[in-house]
């Protein structure tokens, strides 16, 4: 740990805010004008997902389910339904996606239409062209029943109307 530079922090300080004099306000002004830092919470930490991702890695391979070849570590173990609500990771109930991928699918912004096997990106994404060149493409990997049934599901329940 380096040794505080007071008089340093001081004068930034003072000339952020133009008043800091005592130790108090130093610290007052420190607060307002630092922001961000930690706190410390109680979070739900789901059981077995890291034994969940790796069956899928060792399954699938480092690929996302909707782009394709992925580094490992830029892929996430995607459930195909609300692991919050059931909390069980259902054998083939998961694709392995890129983290922004997985976020817009969960929102519904990306689904697979199971019909068709192609995926449908929502028009308000249709503006980021690596977003908008998935629309119509066939998933990257081979889907088995159990995939397209969640998929189905999502493709009902979680499509927005933007």
């Amino acid at each position: 740990m380096r040794p505080a530079r007071w008089e340093r922090l001081r004068q930034a300080l003072l000339d952020a805010s133009g008043q800091a004099s005592t130790v108090k306000d130093i610290a007052a002004a420190a607060r307002l004008a630092i922001a961000g830092g930690h706190k410390e919470s109680l979070v739900r930490t789901r059981v077995g997902q890291e034994a969940f991702r790796a069956r899928l890695l060792r399954e699938q391979g480092e690929v996302c389910a909707f782009t394709g070849p992925t580094p490992a570590d830029a892929l996430e173990a995607a459930h195909l339904y609300s692991y919050a609500e059931s909390g069980e990771h259902h054998e083939y109930g998961g694709l392995l996606l890129r983290r922004d991928i997985h976020r817009l699918f969960d929102l519904g912004h990306i689904a697979v239409d199971v019909a068709s096997g192609t995926l449908d990106v929502i028009p308000s994404l249709h503006g980021y062209p690596c977003y908008a060149q998935l629309h119509g493409q066939p998933v990257a990997v081979q889907l088995r029943p159990e995939h397209r049934v969640w998929l189905d599901a999502h493709w009902l329940g979680k499509r927005p109307r933007a």
